[in-house]
């Protein structure tokens, strides 16, 4: 039994032996090859780097373009027009220390004005109230303190004249004429009834322009002009105004000399925020 058991011990040792010796000549064989990583996760984060980043000459390698990524340029259009209306605000002021009687006389002398604009061929719905206030006037001294001196009442008036070629400043001055110190001519704003016209040459001149600067800037870069994501039209001037202040110079009669009003040209714009990919 004893040899028996012997024989058992020494065959288990050769064979533990044999496997060692195994497993270490398979780890040093030259002809042995290597484990390759997986290549599934390298290949999925250089694709996902693609979508986000740029090669050499800056153009975007996938097609999900993202707005914020592209030639982005602002473009400008400008159209110069005359004229053809002028809208004139007028205010008659009257004080008295009776407020009844400041009402009469603020009332007579707006019905002064309304005549010299009838005389002048404007027309009744070309003629709005802006404004009619009454309040009190009060003056202040040491001896007394605040003290009431009367009531003021003002009437607003908006006037539209569509001939203003000569005869602005004329119709001014039979307005002071006829009013006196009652009158105010507080502002003149020169505009052009219809501007849709004029807008859109505007705008095409602006789109032009966007074109241009987004060309421009290709070029320089050594990239190309995708084609349009998105446009924002911005600030184009719909209604524009041209302002004239002329404060009148009341209690004359009569002016040896016209008042002279040129109403000139002014611009109408548009501007419009532009996005062109990068090809």
């Amino acid at each position: 039994m004893g040899n028996i058991h012997n024989n058992i011990i020494y065959a288990v040792l050769v064979l533990l032996l044999v496997m060692i010796a195994t497993g270490c000549n398979d780890n040093g064989s030259s002809n042995s090859v290597p484990m390759e990583p997986s290549t599934s996760n390298t290949s999925e984060q250089i694709n996902s780097i693609s979508r986000t980043t740029t090669d050499g000459q800056g153009l975007i390698s996938s097609s999900n373009i993202n707005h914020d990524v592209g030639i982005h340029v602002t473009g400008a259009g400008v159209i110069t027009v005359e004229p053809d209306i002028a809208v004139l605000s007028v205010s008659i002021e009257t004080t008295n220390k009776s407020l009844s009687i400041s009402s009469i006389k603020n009332a007579k002398s707006t019905e002064l004005v309304l005549k010299v604009l009838k005389t002048n061929d404007v027309n009744e719905e070309d003629i709005k109230t802006q404004r009619y206030s009454t309040q009190p006037v009060y003056k202040y001294t040491q001896e007394e303190g605040q003290k009431l001196q009367g009531y003021k009442v003002t009437n607003s008036l908006q006037i539209t004249l569509r001939t203003i070629s000569n005869n602005i400043g004329p119709i001014i001055d039979e307005l002071v004429s006829s009013a006196g110190n009652d009158i105010r001519i507080n502002q003149i704003n020169f505009r052009k009834e219809d501007t849709s016209s004029a807008l859109r040459q505007a705008r095409i001149l602006a789109a032009q322009n966007a074109i241009e600067i987004a060309e421009l800037y290709a070029l320089e870069m050594g990239v190309t002009r995708g084609k349009l994501l998105y446009v924002v039209d911005q600030n184009s001037s719909r209604y524009p105004e041209k302002d004239s202040f002329a404060m009148a110079e009341a209690g004359l009669t009569a002016r040896s000399t016209p008042t002279t009003i040129i109403p000139g040209g002014y611009d109408i714009t548009a501007t419009i925020r532009v996005v062109f990919a990068i090809n």
